[in-house]
Formats: structure tokens, sequence, C-alpha cells
């Protein structure tokens, strides 16, 4: 099982909000599996202020082969099929999930035995992981091109242009121009409204009780 290589191509810099950051590939972080059968390219991760453990994070890895996945008790799991023929998660808990076309989505607890079977070959997915009882998150695919309103409500919000640059619009009009592979924060995201324009984009909206 091998990390996914991202590529992404820079556009000059616009002003843009100031609680708005934009993460390129040079600063995602290749983190090993905790049950070490690979490797997850880390987007990004937050901690707990209080504890040092984690809240949430963003990820994504191919999995090359039938296999187990790490155990993430007191976590919620959000996986996305981004590329491949499928997979079919089975867990402990009877859920099964047959991810078959891309974007298919599976929502399931971290705690749970969880088996991947590849459909035929390799398959690339994006992950989400929530704490549970701390946070919760909401995940919607803005497929483009054309505009996808997302009304935003968050304390945190996160977008991920998945293949092309994409472009979103803020409810008071601020244009913000997100490149291919690349990741939007903005904490105390202006509420309302947005935008989005351009690639297939994955937005994540974290909240906290």
């Amino acid at each position: 099982m091998t990390s996914h290589q991202i590529k992404t191509s820079l556009r000059p810099a616009r002003s843009r909000p100031q609680n708005i950051q934009i993460l390129s590939v040079d600063e995602f972080r290749h983190v090993p599996w905790k049950n070490g059968g690979g490797v997850t390219v880390e987007l990004i991760a937050e901690k707990s202020a209080s504890d040092g453990e984690l809240n949430w994070r963003l990820s994504i890895a191919d999995i090359d082969e039938d296999g187990p996945f790490s155990d993430f008790s007191g976590y919620d799991r959000t996986l996305v099929l981004l590329r491949g023929n499928g997979v079919t998660l089975r867990h402990s808990n009877k859920q099964v999930d047959r991810l078959a076309n891309r974007f298919s989505t599976a929502i399931f607890p971290g705690e749970a035995d969880t088996h991947a079977t590849l459909h035929d070959g390799p398959v690339q997915d994006f992950n989400l992981i929530v704490r549970r009882g701390v946070c919760r998150a909401e995940v919607c695919i803005a497929e483009g091109p054309g505009p996808t309103e997302v009304r935003v409500d968050a304390n945190v919000l996160l977008a991920y242009a998945v293949e092309e640059a994409a472009t979103l619009t803020t409810p008071d009009r601020e244009h913000v121009e997100l490149a291919r592979g690349c990741l939007l924060k903005a904490n105390d995201a202006t509420p309302g409204p947005w935008q989005i324009q351009g690639g297939s984009t994955i937005v994540i909206q974290v909240r906290m009780p």
C-alpha cells in the first residue's frame, strides 16, 4: 500500500479574507497508518489544546490490496472514493458499505473492525475522522463545473480541490481561488451561502457542540 503523490499548480497569490488559509501539497505530511499497513497523506489535523488528542483530521490514501483498517476508537469516520473501480467495506457492527462510484461515501465508527475488499484494482480515498463528543462534521461534494451553493454554518470550513482549480465565493462576494490539489481552511467562516464553481471540490464543515 502506497501513498498518493498529489500534483498541484499554484496561481499568483491574491488578497483573501484574513481568516482564510490555503494549504498546498508542500505542506501536507506523509504519516504511517496506525496498523502499519501503509502511509496516508495528511492534509490537515487539529489537536485539542487541553489534552493533545486529535480532534479531527483530513487525509488521502491509496488502498492497493485487501486488508484491515486502523482502529480509531472514539472517532467517527467518513470515507469518500476518489479514484478506482470501487471497494467494499465490511464492519464488525454488520454494516456493509459498497463504494462503486466516484464520490461514493461511507460513514462508520472508528472502533469497528473494518475490512476493505477491492473490486478490481487499487483505489484512492479521501478520509475524515472526527472525535466523537468533541466535534462533528458534515461532508458534501460540489462536482462542478457549474456553480454549487453550500450553506455554511461551521466553526471551521474546509474545501479540497480534487482535480481542477475551483473558485469559492463568500456571502460577502469575496472570491477565493483554490488550485488543484490544494486545501482551503476558514476559521469562523462567514455564515450563509457560499458559491463553488470549477473543478470537483470536497467541502467539510466542522462544528463544535
